[in-house]
């Protein structure tokens, strides 16, 4: 059975290795590995969106808190939706400035002074992001080698999307994208009907488990809140969104390629969250990380387990990606103006150097954490101040005092620490909205 397993993910890298290799031929300087030299068209920045958002975060974080929660659960992935279709709105103003990096839009029109602070604190949430998707395919992996430490699954995962993304940057992350995608959806699909099948229909799911479970609501209003919130700031802040709305090749391809984005990640979080409800009628006792991926390997036949293991590990694949590049971007950026060059060549040396130290140092964190959904909220957290910045900057006429930007992004770390400590991780979202928006109006 497992031998079916491996050849299945070996024939799905194989048509990665392909990808791979046509990105490279795609990437002779610094801004086709960092914005595709703006020429990507519709197809490819749309899968490059959409990887961002539904691999660690939307399908195994979903279906981690469905195992738990419910149906419910399937609200982040629409909250995604939602923060994607805000991007598309901006992706015109954005494409207007000569930067790749969101520090540099900051800075744009509050002063490098505020650079520094955003670089750095964003530095941190997209490190945290990635860390997340190399525990998510660990976890995947781990269910064929149960054996093997969970630690050695994660260094193969980071080892897989850094060599690609060293390769061909943010090419072979939009086109490795489109396989990544296919083979997702088609593994969430046939998850749903041959699980749903397994635990008797709709009907006996719904009798098996508690009412709760089928509430819209269930995981909280207020946990639904802080997912809107974090959401939709999260996308705006996001900087491998903002390297993809740079790679398009014209304002109209950027727009539309947000709008069909939005409209393919919102069902996969409600596939994963049914996905993760049947898992909690078939294996009730599993730890929540791991029920999904294990149901699969033990309840489906080899062919059809091996194709939904390999989808579930591709949607980590397309979520690493894009925030390897991201993250590396803004590594360089500490050391070097990716903004203002004109060294093509240094910038493409520089920026893979900085994909192999963020991808060490991202593993290495991964081995810490337990919780995506949970992880990624707590990185979102972060963004909010820093997209509210954004906003402001982008319909600003005027240069503005660095000091709604450095206050506002100083307290969202605190609040998010001080909630993380006491257990109070829905309510960190609102209270640092409602303190950012109220540093922004008195430091106006």
């Amino acid at each position: 059975m497992r031998v079916t397993h491996i050849a299945i993910i070996l024939v799905y890298l194989f048509f990665v290795g392909i990808a791979t290799k046509i990105a490279q031929n795609r990437t002779k300087k610094g801004s086709d590995f960092l914005i595709a030299g703006g020429g990507m068209g519709l197809g490819v920045y749309t899968a490059l969106t959409v990887g961002q958002w539904i691999g660690g975060i939307t399908v195994i974080g979903g279906s981690q808190r469905a195992y738990l929660k419910g149906i419910s659960a399937g609200w982040f992935g629409i909250t995604i939706a939602i923060g994607i279709i805000f991007a598309g709105l901006i992706a015109r103003k954005i494409r207007k400035h000569d930067v790749i990096t969101i520090p540099g839009l900051i800075g744009k029109v509050f002063g490098e002074d505020a650079v520094k602070i955003v670089n750095y604190v964003l530095l941190l949430s997209f490190v945290i992001a990635l860390s997340l998707q190399v525990v998510g395919g660990g976890t995947v992996l781990s269910v064929l080698f149960p054996e093997i430490p969970p630690s050695v699954m994660m260094l193969i995962t980071a080892g897989i999307f850094t060599v690609y993304i060293y390769v061909g940057g943010v090419w072979a992350a939009g086109i490795a994208n489109i396989i990544h995608i296919v083979a997702m959806y088609f593994g969430l699909i046939m998850g749903v009907i041959l699980e749903l099948k397994n635990v008797g229909g709709f009907t006996h799911l719904q009798a098996s488990l508690p009412p709760y479970y089928f509430s819209l609501t269930g995981v909280g209003k207020l946990v639904i809140l802080s997912w809107f919130i974090t959401s939709a700031t999260a996308v705006i802040g996001n900087q491998p969104q903002l390297q993809a709305i740079k790679s398009a090749k014209n304002d109209e391809t950027a727009f539309k390629g947000c709008l069909i984005a939005a409209l393919i990640v919102a069902p996969a979080g409600i596939l994963a969250a049914i996905l993760g409800m049947t898992a909690r009628v078939l294996a009730p006792n599993m730890p929540s990380l791991e029920a999904l991926p294990q149901l699969i390997v033990s309840t489906l036949h080899p062919v059809i387990g091996g194709l939904l293991i390999a989808g579930l590990w591709a949607a980590i694949l397309s979520t690493a990606a894009p925030v390897l590049i991201g993250t590396s971007t803004l590594f360089t950026k500490v050391f070097y103006d990716v903004d203002s060059t004109s060294d093509e060549k240094l910038l493409l040396a520089k920026a893979r150097k900085s994909v192999i130290a963020v991808a060490i140092i991202s593993t290495l964190l991964a081995l810490t954490i337990n919780d995506i959904l949970n992880g990624i909220v707590f990185a979102n957290n972060f963004r909010i101040p820093i997209a509210l910045g954004i906003i402001v900057g982008l319909y600003s006429s005027r240069k503005r005092t660095p000091k709604p930007v450095i206050v506002s992004t100083i307290i969202a770390i605190i609040i998010a620490a001080a909630c993380t400590i006491a257990s109070f991780d829905s309510q960190a979202p609102v209270l640092i909205l409602l303190s950012s928006l109220l540093v922004y109006w008195i430091l106006k």
